[in-house]
């Protein structure tokens, strides 16, 4: 994954299921400035004025209180991963595939 024109390694592995890629919630999140909490298995993402809420396999989250249907966070063991389109967008960034290095490009809008 590409950030800015910084290429970011993550401890746990992000992945792809079906054309998403998945990358490490927290870790994700933190990278960007973000605050993760887990409140009765629900997770919200907030930075600044933007959040987003939801839970473990639910296919809708609400963002910046508006529901909208999304691919589910899923969990692998302990770590819980989303979907990169997803949290990018959410929190302002552009995000384009680049095939030839099969990585992820985010670029703060």
């Amino acid at each position: 994954i590409k950030i800015d024109g910084k290429y970011i390694s993550f401890e746990n592995e992000p992945f792809s299921v079906d054309d998403t890629n998945y990358v490490p919630l927290r870790e994700a999140a933190e990278l960007l400035g973000c605050e993760v909490k887990w409140e009765y298995g629900t997770i919200t993402i907030s930075k600044d004025k933007t959040s987003l809420r939801t839970m473990a396999d639910a296919e809708y989250a609400v963002i910046n209180g508006e529901t909208v249907k999304v691919p589910p966070v899923k969990m692998q063991g302990d770590t819980s991963y989303i979907a990169i389109r997803t949290f990018a967008e959410t929190f302002g960034y552009s995000i384009e595939y680049d095939a030839e290095n099969n990585i992820c490009v985010l670029n703060a809008k």
